[in-house]
């Protein structure tokens, strides 16, 4: 895994409000960021359709990344089992 800083200029972040995420590649680290971002300020702004572009360099380097974050919401389900009450027809 790298280490990969990831700021968003559309929200008014710099290159020092950097946020440090760890990850296997630039666009994991970004959707990484984009899932800890709407959970952080508790809008869900990019799960409820706001496109974001977000700026990633990996640890120690000065080049940066661009990528374009979107997402929608994902349905969840649960099941549990309860007390059988015996057989189909009975």
């Amino acid at each position: 895994m790298n280490k990969y800083e990831v700021w968003c200029p559309e929200i008014g972040q710099t290159w020092d409000d950097a946020k440090t995420i760890n990850a296997f590649d630039p666009e994991l680290a970004a959707t990484l960021w984009a899932h800890w971002h709407d959970g952080y300020t508790a809008c869900f702004e990019i799960v409820n359709g706001t496109e974001l572009l977000v700026c990633v360099s990996e640890w120690g380097t000065n080049a940066v990344q661009e990528f374009i974050i979107n997402g929608e919401i994902e349905r969840v389900y649960r099941c549990r089992g309860v007390k059988n009450f015996g057989e189909k027809g009975a």
